[in-house]
């Protein structure tokens, strides 16, 4: 027996109607006027309510034309599962049931790989678009993040170590003057360490010291904060 070939046109399984004259031991032209039968006799005896509501016949056979060994054009039809079903109801024998059942068992087997095909192209289109939107989400989280610090950095910003300098006053005997006279990126840390809140005055001063060569005493970075922050 010859293989069956279930075509897919745009999700749409259908068979030739040349494939099943073949197969049934039928004659083109017969199948073919069988078929256009099928297309009178529904749009002759059936309601246009009845046709809309149980299925739609032309849409079951749809016209086609293939060359003949002459190289002219004939007509011919591409069937759909339920085209075939209606079109091969009346034939009869043990050679057609063999066929019917092996035409259902093509278009089950068809249909699978499709659903197969579709799910993994849901798949593939899903994780591209999960990608995607995780980029533009993060993109769109920096770009806020960055707004936010623009907005706010001049609220949390200390004044220019030159400006400050000028508006220290000397009577304290803990002169905090000393910290803006330190490196600027020493006292960049510095700031961090106070904002932080996890290190007291004197591991401050100790991390100057060590860092700087500069002895610096626990209350000097006390009156530093006093001045400067506001917790």
């Amino acid at each position: 027996m010859s293989e069956i070939t279930i075509n897919n046109t745009n999700g749409v399984l259908t068979v030739s109607s040349l494939q099943v004259a073949k197969d049934f031991s039928k004659q083109h032209k017969n199948i073919v006027q069988s078929i256009e039968n099928l297309l009178k006799q529904t749009s002759a005896e059936f309601s246009a309510d009845v046709k809309s509501e149980f299925f739609d016949i032309q849409n079951m056979f749809i016209e086609s034309t293939y060359a003949d060994s002459y190289g002219r054009f004939q007509k011919c039809y591409d069937i759909t599962r339920d085209g075939f079903s209606l079109l091969v109801m009346g034939f009869t024998g043990k050679k057609a049931l063999e066929w019917k059942l092996r035409y259902i068992e093509a278009f089950n087997s068809m249909e699978k790989q499709l659903t197969y095909i579709n799910s993994d192209i849901e798949k593939i289109v899903s994780g591209v678009l999960d990608e995607k939107i995780e980029s533009i989400v993060k993109k769109a989280v920096a770009e806020a993040v960055s707004e936010t610090v623009k907005v706010l950095s001049p609220f949390l910003t200390l004044p220019p170590v030159k400006d400050t300098v000028k508006t220290i006053k000397k009577p304290y005997k803990y002169n905090s003057s000393k910290i803006f006279k330190l490196p600027p990126e020493i006292r960049e840390q510095v700031d961090s360490m106070i904002i932080s809140g996890n290190y007291s005055c004197q591991k401050i001063a100790d991390f100057i010291t060590s860092n700087t060569g500069i002895a610096i005493s626990y209350m000097t970075v006390s009156r530093y904060i006093k001045k400067y922050f506001k917790f």
